[in-house]
C-alpha cells in the first residue's frame, strides 16, 4: 500500500504545481505525459495506477472530484490537501549551497512572543535541521542566499511578522563563521 501512497503524493505534487492558485485540475487519464514525467506511471497498468493514487487522495480528504467530462477528470485539491503539500514541501527544504560565497551573510532573526512558543521551537530547529547556525538565542547565520526558503518557513509556521531576514558583508566573528561552514 506504501507503493501506491507514495505515488498519490507525486499525483499531489502535480496537481499542486498544476492547479496554481485557482486549485482546479482537470486530469486527462489517457495522457501519459503529464503523469509519466512524475514517475511510477508507466507501462500497460498505467489507469489502474492512476485510478488508484487518485481514488486514495479522495479518500483521505486532499482532493475533492468536481465532476469527469469523457475521459478527464476536474479536481479540486482541499484545505487538508494543501495542508500535506506545504508539509510535503517542507519536508524537502534544502537551503542552497552554492559553488561560490558571495561573502555575505544571512541572519535571520525572530521574536516570537510566548504565545506561539511550539511554533518558535519548530521554526528554529527547522533552521538547525537546515544547516544555520545559531549566532545568539533567536538569530541565526547561514552564508548563502535563503530568502525564499525563510519565507517559506516563516509563512509556515505562521509568524510571518516576528522573522526578519538580513544580508550582511560584516560578521563580527567572521572566522569562526568561515571555519563553521567550511569557506
Amino acid at each position: 500500500m506504501k507503493r501506491y501512497t507514495s505515488l498519490a503524493m507525486k499525483v499531489l505534487k502535480v496537481l499542486g504545481v498544476t492547479a496554481g492558485t485557482v486549485g482546479l485540475l482537470a486530469v486527462a487519464v489517457t495522457v501519459p505525459n503529464l503523469l509519466a514525467a512524475i514517475g511510477g506511471f508507466a507501462g500497460p497498468d498505467r489507469h489502474r495506477k492512476i485510478r488508484r493514487a487518485m481514488t486514495y487522495l479522495k479518500d483521505r480528504g486532499y482532493v475533492k472530484i468536481e465532476g469527469y467530462e469523457g475521459e478527464s477528470i476536474r479536481m479540486r485539491l482541499t484545505r487538508n490537501g494543501k495542508g500535506i503539500l506545504k508539509r510535503i514541501s517542507t519536508q524537502e527544504l534544502r537551503l542552497p549551497r552554492e559553488p561560490m560565497w558571495d561573502k555575505k551573510w544571512r541572519l535571520i532573526i525572530f521574536d516570537v512572543p510566548n504565545k506561539k512558543s511550539k511554533q518558535r521551537q519548530a521554526f528554529a530547529m527547522h533552521l538547525k535541521n537546515l544547516g544555520s547556525r545559531m549566532a545568539q538565542k533567536s538569530v541565526w547565520i547561514y552564508p548563502y542566499p535563503c530568502h525564499d526558503e525563510i519565507m517559506m518557513l516563516r509563512k509556515l509556521y505562521d509568524i510571518e511578522q516576528c522573522v526578519t531576514y538580513c544580508e550582511t558583508s560584516f560578521v563580527e566573528d567572521d572566522e569562526r563563521w568561515r571555519d563553521y561552514f567550511d569557506l
